[in-house]
């Protein structure tokens, strides 16, 4: 199987935004939490080996832009563990 060693996932869907924006807060760091660790979770689902119980963990998440800090997207960048 080909694993990706890093992959940059983009996230246009503003579910967690309206929530932001609801609570009329100014956000200077990304606020998708939960959508980051998904996004590390798929990942693991997609490429990794073995039982669902031994792919957690296997990657991580970070959001480099986020909708929330006016940008026009969530970006994140999934890494191979």
């Amino acid at each position: 199987m080909n694993t990706p060693a890093e992959k940059d996932l983009i996230n246009r869907f503003k579910l967690e935004f309206d929530s932001h924006t609801y609570r009329r807060i100014e956000a200077k760091e990304p606020q998708c939490f939960t959508l980051t660790g998904v996004a590390a979770g798929i990942m693991a689902l997609l490429h990794g080996e073995g039982t669902v119980e031994e792919r957690v963990g296997t990657y991580a998440s970070e959001e480099s832009h986020c909708i929330c800090c006016q940008e026009t997207s969530c970006k994140f960048q999934v890494e191979l563990l």
